[in-house]
């Protein structure tokens, strides 16, 4: 569910499956719609996912995509603003425009071994890293 509590300015995410009880709306309580006709697609526009930052400017994704991934990533694009780039005889070099958030990396890191960030940097050094522990708790086992 998404909205804003009274008089705040920053939307709010409630996850349904997490509420436990629904009181009764104060009867004065009226459904307002969104500021500024505010509305869910252009909202999420930039985003992956429910993760919304107001600050964050959408950034320059590219990621290459194994050759056994990337007809699935080609016809499940991970956002409206995918396009393929390059193709090469180690995959495929697709772009998005998008927030760099929880939800990106989750789907990044879905892919394991299939998918590798080109760019940003940060986002590259910051997968690898998650990549790194990970492989860390299996050679504890």
């Amino acid at each position: 569910m998404v909205g804003q509590r009274n008089n705040e300015v920053q939307i709010a995410n409630l996850a349904l499956d997490r509420i436990r009880a629904i009181g009764a709306a104060p009867p004065e309580t009226v459904y307002q719609p969104a500021p500024n006709g505010l509305t869910p697609a252009v909202f999420y526009r930039d985003a992956i996912g429910v993760t919304v930052s107001p600050t964050l400017r959408p950034r320059k994704v590219q990621i290459l995509v194994s050759p056994e991934h990337a007809p699935y990533v080609e016809t499940k694009p991970l956002h409206p603003s995918q396009t393929l780039t390059e193709q090469r005889d180690d995959g495929c070099v697709f772009e998005l425009s998008v927030q760099l958030n929880f939800e990106l990396e989750r789907d990044i890191l879905g892919f394991g071994e299939g998918m590798t960030v080109l760019a940003p940097a940060w986002l590259r050094r910051r997968i690898q890293a998650r990549l790194a522990k990970a492989a860390e708790q299996y050679d504890r086992l």
